[in-house]
Parts: C-alpha cells; sequence; structure tokens
C-alpha cells in the first residue's frame, strides 16, 4: 500500500532499471484477499525483496514529505528484521506445499480422485 502513490511507484520501478519484466506490489482488499493473492505477494516480495529496500532508502533520505520519510525508515526497519525476512521464507514453504491443493479445491471442475491425491501429497510434505 506504501507504494500505491505515483511518485512512490516510480522510485520502485526505477530501482529496476536492470531488469527487463519489472515487479510491482500489488494492494489486496481485505474482501478479495485469497491464499493465492497471499502467495503471489509473498513471492513478488521476496523476488523485489532488495528493490523495495533501495527503494525505501532513497525515500527515507531523498523525500521532502515528511510522512513518506517516516513511513519509509519505518518499514526499511520491520523489513530488516530477521523475524520478518524468516517469515516471508516460511510462507513461502507453506504456500509451495499447500498451494497447489488449495487451488485445485477452489477450481469449478475439480476432480474429486485428483483433489484427494493433491491433498496426500501436501499432508506427507
Amino acid at each position: 500500500m506504501f507504494f500505491t502513490g505515483h511518485k512512490r511507484h516510480s522510485v520502485l520501478m526505477s530501482m529496476q532499471t536492470l531488469i527487463r519484466n519489472k515487479r510491482t506490489l500489488k494492494h489486496v482488499a481485505d474482501t478479495t484477499r485469497s491464499w493465492r493473492s497471499a502467495e503471489d505477494g509473498v513471492n513478488t516480495t521476496l523476488e523485489c525483496f532488495d528493490f523495495i529496500v533501495d527503494a525505501l532508502e532513497k525515500l527515507a533520505a531523498e523525500s521532502t514529505d515528511t510522512v513518506t520519510m517516516s513511513s519509509a525508515e519505518g518499514l526499511l526497519t520491520r523489513l530488516r528484521t530477521f523475524q520478518f525476512i524468516v517469515s516471508l521464507h516460511l510462507l513461502k514453504l507453506v504456500f509451495k506445499t499447500t498451494g497447489p491443493a488449495s487451488r485445485i479445491l477452489q477450481s469449478i471442475a475439480a476432480d474429486v480422485a485428483v483433489s484427494m491425491q493433491v491433498v496426500a501429497n501436501a499432508l506427507s510434505e
């Protein structure tokens, strides 16, 4: 949600100048949140972690807006904690294990035998 502003978003995009397919962070409203969107958010955050940190450092150092500056500093502090980084990696592992079963169980034309097998695979992992 922090990078939804045009100036903040452009700073994040400018950090990815050497990358062909730039990634953007998306805000998902509580009413539309799904496991898939949470999984995508974790994966995007991990893939763009260094760019996010760089963008926050730039905004904290160079922004003329005090709200942006203090918010960037606060987010930087949180992102750099051991607990946050470990949590991201644990969530990635959980979603990797449960994601296929979740997607099959939510599909309209789910085959019961296939669904049972995917759930069994998730449980064994």
